[in-house]
């Protein structure tokens, strides 16, 4: 575990609340289709994001990568839920990047 996650990485009761239904949305069936789940997914994840009280990169980082495991670990065969979550990491750590970025070149 990487020494930024000890604390970041739990999810709180509304995170964790709309994870359990998603979850229990598709395992009855009422979702299906890789595209559904993918769109799906990302709904709930700018859910998460739009959310979050705290809105630094690490902070939402850390909390999208916590719905992603617990998404990894309740559907293990949805591998388009699971390409969404890094999906949507990576537009994150670059939003990152190019702000960093943004700001050296004021600086300098």
């Amino acid at each position: 575990m990487a020494p930024l996650e000890s604390k970041l990485n739990e999810l709180d009761e509304k995170t964790m609340d709309s994870v359990v239904k998603f979850v229990s949305t598709i395992r009855s069936g009422k979702l299906r289709g890789s595209k559904n789940i993918a769109i799906a997914t990302v709904d709930l994840l700018e859910q998460i994001i739009s959310d979050a009280e705290n809105t630094n990169a690490l902070a939402l980082i850390s909390k999208v990568r916590a719905a992603g495991r617990t998404l990894v670990k309740a559907l293990p065969a949805e591998l388009s839920a699971h390409n969404m979550v890094r999906r949507v990491l990576r537009a994150v750590r670059d939003e990152q990047r190019s702000h960093a970025n943004q700001v050296m070149l004021v600086l300098s």
